[in-house]
């Protein structure tokens, strides 16, 4: 019986710390939707799990929307956007994507 509970408990703590691990491995993801914003610009960005994703721009008057694939790897976001690949330094701090020099904020 002691055994029993003994595994129990060992079970519900490995649990807790894999949801801990995961909760940090989520806040420091690139998947998501990221915004900037600008004075009179915004830019949504949402990185996809499956390695897509969709940019949207929008200023006074327009807007623009196009889809791309990327890889993230050691700070380093590759995007491959209608056959031309861009490698920036990009990186994730605080809650926060730094990115082609700006800051996005996570929307969700």
């Amino acid at each position: 019986m002691k055994l029993t509970g003994l595994l129990m408990l060992l079970t519900l703590s490995l649990g807790f710390m894999a949801c801990s691990d995961d909760d940090d491995n989520d806040k420091n993801s690139i998947v998501g939707t990221w915004k900037w914003e600008g004075e009179g610009e915004y830019v949504i960005a949402t990185f996809n799990a499956d390695g897509t994703g969709v940019c949207e721009e929008f200023w006074e008057g327009g807007a623009d929307r196009y889809t791309f694939r990327y890889s993230y790897s050691n700070n380093m976001l590759t995007v491959l956007e209608d056959g031309e690949t861009y490698t920036e330094p990009c990186y994730i701090k605080d809650g926060l994507l730094y990115w082609d020099g700006d800051v996005y904020y996570r929307v969700k």
